[in-house]
């Protein structure tokens, strides 16, 4: 489940794969913002992460991207978070279950074809993007109103219930 057998072969490269991967993202997301007008770009860190990084980010959107409102909400749950998204954009992350539970967009970001890690589940209940040009033209089409493709839509809740069992609100009884 955890991946560690695709990751011990190359553990040693991982941090620099991380770095790659965040300077495409970085990438993609500054082409993204710097023609975008009036929206709102909402980074959360997960909590175990260093939020230099995201700060330093936020900071360099503010600067480049100066027609979107930035916002960095460290310390507030996702789940607050993700109620006022219309777009979640991760990187195989658990977030992607709750967004797929509540209808969202989900974006998997696979740029970096050097990833050590990915889930199958998200690639096909999310839009993969592995470029920036995909990146900005999956984002202008959600944004736009477009929803979720019925496939994605019809997979969502096995997978959710093959990951969290029934979703009947009666979890405390199986206990």
């Amino acid at each position: 489940q955890m991946a560690l057998d695709k990751a011990l072969p190359f553990y040693e490269d991982i941090p620099r794969m991380e770095r790659e991967t965040r300077e495409l993202l970085i990438e993609a997301l500054l082409r993204f913002a710097r023609l975008a007008q009036g929206i709102n770009i909402v980074l959360r860190p997960h909590p175990s992460e260093n939020h230099l990084f995201y700060v330093r980010l936020a900071a360099r959107l503010r600067e480049e991207a100066a027609r979107c409102r930035i916002a960095l909400p460290i310390r507030e749950y996702f789940w607050d978070v993700l109620s006022t998204t219309d777009i979640l954009v991760q990187r195989t992350c658990i977030t992607g279950y709750e967004a797929w539970h509540r209808g969202l967009p989900t974006l998997e970001l696979r740029m970096n074809p050097k990833e050590w890690y990915a889930s199958e589940d998200h690639a096909i209940a999310c839009d993969v993007v592995t470029t920036a040009e995909e990146f900005g033209s999956r984002l202008r089409h959600y944004l736009a109103g477009a929803r979720v493709p019925p496939e994605q839509d019809a997979v969502r809740p096995s997978l959710l219930g093959r990951q969290f069992g029934p979703l009947d609100g009666r979890a405390i009884e199986r206990a």
